[in-house]
């Protein structure tokens, strides 16, 4: 037992000695990423700026398509889909399918507006 711990002690020593000389000696610190969202009310799309080289990427889905539906669906199986997929099925399964969801924020639960209707949907 002492022998692992004495090992285990060792370890955690030599990776921290490890850091510090790295720091101090010429690693530079990991380059900043910052992400912007765009949460469109029909569209949404993700935005990563590379700080060190002032590049700005977008996002794209598996299509490759940058602009992505802000739709989200689920489906009776338990399968949860998101943007073209969920766009695509929503006339065919319309109560489980959610859009225009950026209407919604900021408002409360108590607010009584027959335009929106409440459904609740429980995962199995």
């Amino acid at each position: 037992m002492s022998s692992t711990i004495s090992v285990i002690g060792s370890a955690l020593l030599a990776v921290l000695l490890a850091g510090y000389y790295a720091q101090k000696y010429g690693l530079p610190p990991p380059p900043p990423k910052i992400a912007a969202i765009d949460l469109g009310t029909t569209f949404s799309s993700i935005g990563i700026y590379q700080a060190v080289t002032g590049a700005t990427d977008i996002v794209g889905d598996a299509k490759g398509k940058k602009s992505i539906p802000s739709v989200i669906a689920f489906l009776p199986n338990g399968t949860i889909l998101v943007g073209s997929a969920a766009a695509e099925q929503q006339e065919g399964n319309p109560l489980r399918t959610v859009y225009d969801a950026k209407r919604f924020i900021g408002r409360t639960f108590e607010e009584d507006d027959p335009q929106f209707e409440r459904v609740v949907i429980r995962r199995r």
